[in-house]
């Protein structure tokens, strides 16, 4: 998708399923939860209360999901 990564790190192979769960969110995101902090190091879950943390380890540019011409989404 050619999505630049703007702060942190990229997945690596260490990021397995028997690690620490890890996620790269979107700048929307980031600037919508965190907007005067760094949320690399932040924890996020999706799906519930029993859901896993997953811990931020990268921000990505926004990422225009559903087209050119729509207005963005959060992305996780």
């Amino acid at each position: 998708m050619d999505v630049p990564l703007v702060k942190g790190r990229n997945f690596t192979d260490q990021d397995t399923a028997d690690g620490q769960p890890v996620v790269i969110v979107d700048e929307k995101m980031a600037n919508h939860f965190w907007p005067n902090a760094d949320p690399i190091g932040k924890r996020v879950r999706t799906g519930g209360s029993n859901a896993p943390w997953l811990n931020i380890v990268g921000v990505t540019g926004i990422v225009k999901q559903y087209g050119l011409d729509l207005d963005t989404r959060m992305v996780l």
